[in-house]
């Protein structure tokens, strides 16, 4: 077991080399690969400890020195978030709100504006130049109302919810039997990733606000299997921002199914549809019925845009987003037949029948777990992570900023397993 916690150390710290310094070494070629590989192994070493072994964090109602650990973990992190702020107060600074640069603060700012205005939010989106069409789902900008009535700049907003995600796993670590040094460690991980992604990558945290995405998905990574209102808050926030996840939902709602019955499931159900109901479709979707088709074939458009060189590269040039070494789009564009229309075309199909199948294999999965007497919400957490793999690997606009969120899962899976002794005890395996 020691082996199996160091490939899972080793498999999570390389996936985040993949994101930085490694996606640079290794180029479009190799790095989607060492990023695939990277995840394959935190799934497999996190599954061998988690379903095997059961080598997860083991609750304790009051730990000893609870406290303590909370004013540790806390003022350590709330340190390291002050240097995040000031960090990423100079990169937005150096990186202003510009829809020539993007389109997504701008978009956000648009959508909150009209709200506020009493208007209907999902009208076209004028820019400079062109015209988009509005897309974003109301939980991935419905948030940034706080920034507009507190007068501040709209990015801070993600910031704040990161924190806020971050801040509440410490809570739920502290209530872990684990040791100090561990529940340190752990709860310093993600602001210490985010300090290395804002070097690597300056210019993706000033433009884009994804980090509110990864709270989203570290809040759904905690509400697995807990209270049914919890579960569907988990759910709720991800469907109506950025709703990548639906092929791993099946094997989720069925899991929960197997596991604690029609009862709660329905609940789940009942809620979430509420959810989507209230917050989606009554104030907004129901004043234009054909808004959310539209807006899914206009992503299409743009993402399709994405496989053409750019003004400024050199003639012969890979497009730019293709070349970052963030998914397989490189072998499609490079290696595939036809026109650029073609191959994206093939990498689309490729990427819908891969989900699928996918979904298919877990659900047929969740047998062979029940079977085995595995841990059904640690096999959930599995899925979502190698669900992602697949989502991300292949997917066809590879935006280096949108792989933030699966590295994340990846942390959620690690704090999950005890990577020391018990507290005062040695260790016994």
């Amino acid at each position: 077991m020691v082996a199996a916690r160091i490939v899972l150390v080793i498999s999570v710290l390389l996936e985040l080399g993949t994101l930085t310094f490694l996606r640079r070494l290794l180029g479009s070629l190799y790095n989607p690969w060492v990023w695939t590989l990277a995840g394959i192994a935190t799934v497999v070493s996190g599954g061998y400890l988690l379903l095997r072994h059961r080598a997860a964090v083991r609750p304790s109602i009051l730990p000893e020195g609870r406290y303590r650990r909370l004013l540790i973990t806390y003022s350590m992190t709330g340190a390291a978030l002050l240097l995040a702020a000031a960090w990423l107060h100079d990169i937005y600074l150096e990186y202003p709100v510009d829809p020539l640069r993007s389109d997504i603060v701008p978009s956000i700012e648009l959508y909150v504006k009209r709200l506020l205005a009493g208007e209907y939010a999902y009208q076209l989106l004028e820019f400079p130049g062109w015209t988009v069409f509005p897309n974003y789902l109301p939980l991935r900008w419905l948030p940034y109302v706080l920034a507009e009535w507190a007068e501040v700049d709209y990015r801070w907003v993600a910031l704040w919810g990161f924190a806020a995600a971050v801040y509440w796993y410490q809570y739920r670590l502290a209530s872990q039997a684990l040791t100090l040094s561990e529940v340190g460690l752990k709860g310093a991980l993600p602001v210490a990733v985010l300090l290395l992604l804002l070097d690597d990558n300056p210019s993706g945290y000033g433009q884009a606000v994804e980090l509110l995405i990864v709270a989203y998905h570290l809040i759904l990574a905690d509400s697995l299997f807990k209270q049914p209102w919890y579960v569907a808050v988990g759910l709720l926030l991800c469907l109506l921002s950025r709703f990548g996840f639906v092929f791993w939902v099946p094997i989720y709602a069925v899991a929960f199914w197997m596991e604690r019955g029609w009862r709660p499931t329905l609940q789940v159900v009942g809620i979430v549809v509420a959810g989507v109901l209230v917050i989606y479709v009554i104030p907004f979707l129901s004043q234009d019925w054909s808004a959310f088709l539209e807006g899914m074939q206009y992503y299409g458009k743009s993402s399709l845009a994405e496989w053409y060189r750019q003004g400024w590269q050199p003639e012969g040039a890979v497009p730019f987003h293709l070349s970052t070494g963030m998914s397989f789009s490189y072998y499609f564009y490079t290696y595939g037949s036809g026109d650029e229309v073609a191959r994206y075309t093939l990498e689309r199909t490729a990427h819908l029948w891969s989900c699928v199948g996918f979904m298919l294999l877990g659900l047929a999965g969740l047998w062979v777990a029940r079977r085995r007497g595995w841990s059904l919400r640690y096999y959930v957490l599995l899925a979502l992570k190698a669900y992602f793999i697949v989502f991300y690997g292949l997917f066809y606009a590879p935006y280096l900023y949108l792989y933030v969120v699966p590295f994340f899962v990846s942390v959620a899976v690690l704090w999950q397993v005890r990577l020391g002794p018990l507290p005062g005890v040695g260790e016994e395996e």
